[in-house]
């Protein structure tokens, strides 16, 4: 009876724990879809991931004697408040933008006239106890506070804190395809005195890009945004007539793109670094702003720290005739 009981505070314990460890690469040329092209280009570029799952026993165990699974406290992987299941669908929303993203830096640099269009923000989770619960829903699109315009989550903040806590809000939200007004009295937020709190976690709803030369990228169930800059360095080498990749060669990279093509940085980057030997990467482009976690890497594979796509691209010789 006790070793049962024991065994069932472990589990609950450990249930507290995620279980992160190298993941595997993926051919992104596999994701991107030009309707013009009938062969795919020579090389490959691979996007590096994680893996991630909740803790267990033989877990525990095998993170004791192997140095690539890392134990992480939920405190310090999740966002304060947020679930697991909120987690996830943030980590789709953010590959599905990521993917608008690399689509139109890419197509920018190479002088096409595309935009990126933003749609409002998905309700991810209603914190329990505030404001909009019982008001809101995860899953519902916020388009509008008051009379502004709600398109991204700065404009949803900026709307917000043109209020006082106490004041009445009027959220109008995109819900089961049609457009939906919520009257939320608004609370003061629990860290931040003076500000307004309607109590939702949410993230930019799908971009979309107008303009896009019969280009397109293929949705996969891998989560995250540091996808963006191998897709874009594989959309970009597409369009163009002068790869520089032998059939042989193999660039891995990760970094999250900004619509200007800034790089910012990525997390988990020792496993996405080992994951890019495993696939035997000869070079692994990633942000500079995670430069001070490189350690040296194994079979000969160098590591590359950037900060904007341009300096991407140039590292590899792909804008010296540009």
């Amino acid at each position: 009876m006790a070793a049962t009981m024991l065994l069932c505070a472990a589990t609950v314990l450990l249930r507290q724990y995620f279980v992160v460890m190298p993941g595997s690469t993926y051919d992104v040329a596999e994701m991107v879809v030009v309707r013009e092209s009938a062969s795919r280009e020579p090389g490959r570029i691979l996007m590096t991931t994680v893996r991630t799952r909740r803790a267990d026993l033989l877990w525990c165990l095998r993170a004791l004697v192997d140095p690539e699974v890392e134990m992480v406290p939920e405190r310090d992987f999740l966002p304060q408040g947020m679930t697991w299941e909120a987690y996830q669908e943030r980590n789709r929303l953010m590959m599905l933008n990521s993917q608008a993203t690399a689509l139109v830096v890419a197509l920018e640099t190479l002088g096409h006239p595309v935009r990126l269009e933003r749609h409002g923000v998905v309700v991810l989770q209603v914190v329990d106890g505030s404001p909009a619960q019982g008001r809101l829903r995860a899953g519902d699109v916020i388009v509008g506070i008051g009379n502004a315009q709600v398109l991204s989550r700065e404009e949803l903040g900026e709307a917000i804190t043109s209020y006082s806590p106490g004041d009445r809000v009027i959220v109008t939200v995109l819900r089961d395809h049609a457009q939906v007004e919520v009257a939320i009295p608004t609370a003061e937020h629990p860290d931040r005195p003076g500000v307004p709190f309607l109590g939702v976690m949410v993230y930019d709803a799908p971009y979309s890009v107008e303009g896009a030369p019969g280009v397109r990228v293929k949705p996969t169930d891998i989560g995250g945004p540091s996808a963006a800059l191998p897709l874009a360095l594989e959309i970009f080498r597409r369009f163009t007539l002068w790869p520089d990749m032998e059939p042989g060669d193999v660039v891995a990279a990760t970094g999250v793109l900004a619509p200007d093509g800034t790089i910012s940085r990525v997390g988990g980057l020792e496993h996405k670094v080992r994951a890019a030997e495993r696939a035997g990467a000869d070079v692994f482009l990633v942000p500079e702003d995670n430069a001070g976690e490189i350690q040296d890497p194994q079979g000969g594979m160098r590591v590359v720290a950037v900060s904007t796509f341009q300096e991407a691209l140039r590292v590899l010789g792909w804008l010296r005739q540009r």
